[in-house]
């Protein structure tokens, strides 16, 4: 319904879902995820109501699984000198499960990784994707502290 009022097509739609979660299959999308698809076609003019979902606790750990299958999909070879798919799998489980508060999802990823990295060797990052191995303590230390605080 939300998809039809900004009259966007059922390819567009996959599109940005792609864009948001990686995943361009909408029925393969957590509850989560489509709460989070809705929000993103109300802010480009649907008038629909998107109940709040319920705040049960997600674990990175839970998250974990499906992020590393993503970059495991995008970087099938060992990349040398970046993060490592299981690196960067962990740093969006973490912040979605600890630090994601609605404002901006990947955007809000992105704003962290680059305050992170802008003291370092090829800073800042402005993408997960370009994370180097030099930079993975910087990004996962306060995500590990975070997590501790909210177990």
């Amino acid at each position: 319904m939300a998809r039809s009022q900004v009259h966007m097509s059922l390819y567009d739609c996959r599109a940005l879902a792609d864009d948001l979660f990686g995943k361009s299959s909408i029925s393969s999308l957590s509850p989560k995820q489509r709460w989070k698809l809705i929000e993103a076609l109300k802010e480009k003019g649907a008038d629909v109501n998107n109940p709040s979902l319920s705040k049960g606790k997600v674990l990175a750990e839970e998250l974990y699984p499906e992020r590393l299958e993503y970059w495991q999909g995008k970087f099938p070879r060992h990349r040398p000198g970046f993060a490592s798919v299981e690196q960067l799998a962990w740093i969006e489980a973490l912040w979605e499960a600890y630090f994601e508060d609605g404002r901006a999802g990947k955007n809000g990823l992105r704003g962290f990784i680059i305050r992170q990295t802008k003291g370092f060797k090829g800073g800042p990052v402005g993408d997960v994707r370009f994370l180097k191995a030099h930079h993975i303590k910087s990004i996962m230390t306060p995500l590990k502290a975070r997590q501790g605080k909210k177990k």
